[in-house]
């Protein structure tokens, strides 16, 4: 992230928009903790299609590194 912060709503927008797309599903769990004023807890999952889409991306960025070769003395 290049030494910026990276802010709680940033990180569940982009969140929100992967579930939209089908990669994340969201659970929501009744809150025990006091602290939580009642509020429920949103467990992630990652769906079959997003572990597909993570594996793909893996494997294309995988593929340019190797392209890329060895950077700086050996």
């Amino acid at each position: 992230n290049a030494g910026r912060r990276v802010t709680r709503g940033a990180l569940y927008r982009t969140l929100d928009r992967l579930a939209k797309k089908g990669l994340l599903e969201w659970e929501l769990e009744p809150s025990s903790v006091p602290e939580r004023g009642g509020h429920p807890m949103r467990r992630l999952l990652v769906t079959e299609e997003g572990v597909a889409a993570a594996s793909a991306s893996r494997e294309v960025l995988l593929r340019y590194f190797e392209a890329l070769g060895p950077i700086g003395p050996a």
